[in-house]
This record gives C-alpha cells, structure tokens and sequence, in this order.
C-alpha cells in the first residue's frame, strides 16, 4: 500500500475500528501498521461503531456493515476494475483459509462506487491522522458530526481494558496466526 501511495497512486482504507472490531487480537494485529501507512499519506479510516446508535442512520452503502463489524473486502482500483470478496490480505488467507472473491473489469461501477465512497466515508467513519507533539507520534480519530470536527486523542468509544488487551496482544508473536 505504502509503494502505490508513494508513487502517486491515492490510496484509501476503511477498516474497523477497535469498537467495531469483534477479533481483538485481528485488530492488535492491524494496529501495529496504522502510522507505517499514515506516514507515507495512505488515507486511513475506521469504521464509527457509534453511527448504528443514531436514529434513522441506515448506511446500507457500506458493504459487509453488520451487527458485529466489516467484514466484505471491497476495493475499486484506478476507477476501473473491482474485487469483492472474504479474502484477507494475509498470509493466513492465501494459505489457510478458505476465501473466495471476484474481480472484474467495469469502469462505471468501479468509478461510481469510488465516488460514493469518497463523497461518504466520513459520515460513517473516523479519519486517522498522524500528530506530532514533542518529537513524539501519537494517532488522532477525526470525526465530522453537524458540521463541526470532533478530534480524538485515543481510540474511541472504547474502554480501559480493552484498550489493555491489544496492548498485550501487540506484544505476542502471534501475527502470522492472525
């Protein structure tokens, strides 16, 4: 991701965030490569697990939105082409798991569903960005609700011990399991 959007190709992420996320350990796992990607302008987003609170708040555009956490792995590429599908883009899914996906060639759809993703994605999710403070890095969630921006210092709609359990699972040698 970092070389196509390093070479001028821009590049966009929806994925969970950690309180829409029902796999912590997937989610310690992604967790780790959230400022790598952020550094070299990959635009980065997190599903607001909040949004299924909200009266009359239906995104039925958000493909594999379920009760629990994305799921659907969509991409468009180049306004083209699309792939739908399970399948992860890990070592466990190419080797392991059983996925299945399709990839097909149609610029219309390709471009209409790039536009409504752009024209969309930050009613339905937080917009990560990197801040730097005193030489130190730290992740911000950026939220558009009525107009107005909502800047979060840590992740949202979570809690201590949560937050806890992927700091520990952070620490195991457990990624090529995930």
């Amino acid at each position: 991701m970092c070389k196509l959007s390093e070479g001028g190709t821009k590049v966009s992420i929806l994925t969970n965030s950690l309180a829409s996320n029902d796999v912590t350990a997937v989610h310690a796992g992604y967790a780790r490569y959230r400022k790598k990607l952020l550094k070299c302008a990959v635009a980065l987003y997190e599903l607001n697990e909040d949004i299924r609170n909200k009266p009359g708040n239906t995104h039925a555009w958000v493909p594999g939105l379920s009760k629990s956490s994305l799921h659907a792995k969509t991409m468009a590429l180049d306004r083209k082409a699309m792939f739908v599908g399970s399948m992860n883009l890990d070592e466990r899914s190419l080797n392991i798991n059983n996925e299945i996906g399709i990839l097909f060639f149609n610029q219309e759809i390709a471009g209409k569903r790039a536009q409504f993703f752009h024209e969309n994605i930050e009613t339905v999710a937080f917009r990560l960005t990197l801040h730097t403070d005193n030489g130190s890095e730290t992740i911000q969630w950026h939220l558009k609700e009525d107009d107005k921006e909502i800047v979060y210092d840590a992740e949202p709609h979570v809690g201590f011990w949560k937050k806890l359990k992927v700091g520990i699972i952070r620490l195991l040698p457990i990624e090529h399991l995930l």
